[in-house]
């Protein structure tokens, strides 16, 4: 008959793969955990800098990169970056809504594991979404009878059958220069484009500031 001694011993042998599974397990929630929290984080901070360069009402950025830190830390990229600021000036004319869905995002690393700011060095391509509500169009002066047209980067307001004024899009920070398309929507005139590379001036925008 074994003595408890070795009953005992047996047991905890048999326990020791338990254990390291649990803490397996433990680690893996912990970084995962830390993983979200550290985009939530960069989330955050990338949609105050939106804001604060837009003077948009609201805006709101979607990091489209799992695991996180190692797409910043190890690959200095993110594969898809969405932004959507609401009610954005130009001009006369405040835009309803923008989009930038941009792709390929390279990032400096020094600058993220030593400052912990996160710099935007290129842009491979974006698609850009701009909506233009009509009320915001009346707010400005159109009156009741014009029309909106996109015409290169700009917005052309029709009234009356002559052009009343232009907007130049590409006076909001994130909206590059380039040649839109648009349509009529019940939400108004939905004008797209796509750029590639992205130009400074919107990378730039898409950089953290510093603090």
């Amino acid at each position: 008959m074994p003595s408890s001694r070795a009953v005992y011993s047996r047991r905890r042998r048999r326990r020791w793969p338990y254990v390291l599974l649990t803490l397996v397990v433990l680690l893996a929630a912990a970084a995962v955990a830390v993983d979200l929290y550290a985009r939530a984080a960069t989330e955050s901070a990338l949609a105050s800098r939106v804001r604060s360069v837009t003077g948009a009402r609201s805006a709101s950025v979607t990091i489209g990169s799992l695991p996180f830190l190692w797409d910043v830390a190890v690959d200095g990229r993110l594969p898809a970056v969405d932004v959507v600021a609401d009610h954005v000036p130009v001009g006369p004319i405040v835009l309803d809504q923008v989009t930038v869905d941009a792709h390929d995002v390279r990032l400096e690393r020094r600058e993220l594991l030593q400052s912990h700011r996160l710099v935007v060095t290129s842009v491979g391509s974006a698609t850009l979404s701009v909506l233009v509500n009509p009320a915001d169009v009346l707010a400005a002066g159109g009156g009741s009878n014009y029309q909106l047209a996109a015409k290169g980067n700009a917005l052309v307001l029709y009234s009356g059958g002559l052009a009343r004024y232009t907007v130049d899009l590409a006076r909001a920070p994130v909206i590059p220069d380039c040649s839109f398309s648009g349509r009529q929507t019940a939400g108004g005139l939905y004008l797209t484009c796509r750029v590639a590379p992205v130009p400074a001036g919107v990378v730039a925008a898409l950089s953290q500031a510093s603090g």
